[in-house]
């Protein structure tokens, strides 16, 4: 039986009454929680499920029930465009989607729900597409975990629940987790970092999860990050335990050095998903706030290593934890071991025990400190955890009538900037050309901030700049 619904059913049976999880109503206790996952648990089984949810106890219990069915769960980020979404579905053959929005899945599949079910109170939709992918998944294979795609069409990641558990297990180990913490989840629980990391490491030890619903500002992971609700969130739960990304935790210093007093609750937040400024963690660090580095990736079930407030180094991401093996190859690339990953959905299967090669460069000191320096290839990461190939965009971007030029940075920067080059005549268009680019990509990869430069090699913070734009 899976780690986690065994450690739910005895926190079940000895304390019925602890909450489970927090979100809009009443708290959700372990002895409900289990009776909610058996209750959905039937109707999943056999199925390769689809989770379009905001987050909630909803959602936590629709990913618990497909464990507990068997079947093989897709979580299906809110986040994605359309486009990526039916691809998702396709790539996946997945062939049941539980959703809390109807409209957008039957626009997406183009077929009614044909079923409405209760799930801790919120009504959802079942639909079942007809598709099914050409290959399959991996025997084994309980979660898919889709990857942003650095150009656009999502990777499926085929994950093992046991190594997962195995991660989450690892950091409950590192961090000293116990049933008096409180997470918090800032990230959608379709990200396998709040899933793992959060989720079940805090159910694993009987934990309280708040798991409060986005609404209709949780799809633009990349937006403006909204500090009310950051703050309003932190002084509703007084979490113990956070997961940030590098932008997420550039909100919470801004508003801490403008004069907010954290919960004094805080003695632990994780940082990751993408590189975090040196700058930003020393002015973290200043203010006194409890902020730790990790370093991981989706291929090997969420975190491989976490910089502990007892073994912190400055600079490094950690030691590897307890679960993962790393080795650097002579060019200087990652090599990281687990039991969690299975292949890429459509290509070769793992295979088992290998060390799978990540594609960051880095190094490890003599006391076992993994350091990242960058990437073997051109694919940057954004502060809000989004692979992005610049390529990709750049071509986006010049394949508009009125630019002639475009080269599109993002890594440490809280937006993606393009340097536009426009063809004679045009600079005074360029706005409506990147508004045409922004409505066909994902929230994530759109572009925020631009300026025209008559050096397309301009470096970000050279060229001749003639204009300055900004699109949200």
């Amino acid at each position: 039986m899976s780690r986690v619904l065994e450690a739910i059913e005895t926190h079940a049976r000895l304390t019925p009454g602890r909450a489970a999880l927090l979100g809009a109503g009443d708290p959700l206790t372990y002895g409900w929680l289990a009776v909610q996952v058996r209750a959905l648990a039937p109707l999943l089984t056999g199925r390769t499920v689809g989770l379009l949810l905001d987050n909630g106890p909803a959602w936590v219990i629709a990913d618990l029930a497909a464990l507990a069915a068997g079947a093989v769960c897709v979580p299906m980020p809110t986040f994605f465009s359309d486009e990526q979404l039916t691809h998702l579905v396709g790539d996946a053959g997945v062939d049941l989607v539980l959703t809390d929005q109807p409209v957008r899945v039957a626009a997406l599949l183009e077929q009614a729900a044909e079923q409405q079910v209760r799930v801790a109170g919120m009504p959802l939709s079942l639909f079942r597409p007809t598709s099914t992918n050409l290959w399959g998944v991996p025997d084994g294979t309980a979660k898919v975990t889709y990857t942003s795609g650095t150009t656009g069409a999502p990777k499926g990641v085929c994950l093992r629940q046991a190594g997962l558990e195995t991660v989450a297990a690892s950091l409950v180990d590192a961090i000293g987790a116990t049933e008096n913490d409180r997470t918090l989840c800032l990230l959608p629980l379709s990200i396998l970092l709040e899933n793992v990391a959060n989720l079940y490491g805090a159910l694993l030890v009987g934990g309280t999860v708040a798991v409060p619903a986005f609404g209709a500002a949780a799809p633009d992971l990349c937006g403006e990050v909204h500090r009310a609700r950051l703050q309003r969130w932190l002084e509703n739960y007084e979490p113990t335990v956070l997961v940030m990304t590098p932008a997420l935790l550039d909100a919470l210093v801004g508003m801490v050095e403008g004069g907010w007093i954290a919960p004094a609750s805080l003695r632990f937040i994780a940082v990751g998903g993408a590189p975090v400024p040196a700058e930003l963690l020393a002015r973290a660090q200043h203010l006194r706030l409890p902020v730790y580095q990790g370093y991981g990736l989706s291929e090997a079930g969420s975190v491989v290593s976490l910089d502990l407030p007892a073994y912190s180094v400055p600079g490094s991401v950690g030691r590897p934890l307890s679960h993962a093996e790393i080795r650097i190859a002579p060019d200087g690339e990652i090599l990281v071991r687990n039991d969690a990953f299975l292949g890429y959905l459509g290509a070769e299967p793992w295979m088992a025990g290998g060390f799978w090669p990540t594609g960051d460069i880095g190094h490890l000191d003599d006391r076992g400190y993994l350091y990242v320096v960058g990437r073997r290839k051109r694919i940057e990461i954004s502060p809000f955890g989004r692979n992005l190939s610049p390529q990709w965009l750049q071509a986006r971007l010049e394949a508009q009538p009125e630019i002639a030029r475009a080269r599109v940075f993002t890594e440490g920067r809280r937006y993606n900037l393009a340097r536009l080059e426009p063809v004679p005549g045009a600079a005074g268009q360029l706005a409506d050309a990147v508004e045409r680019v922004n409505g066909m990509l994902p929230a994530y990869a759109r572009i925020q901030r631009w300026v025209v430069t008559g050096d397309s090699a301009a470096t970000p913070d050279g060229g001749n700049e003639l204009l300055c734009g900004s699109r949200a």
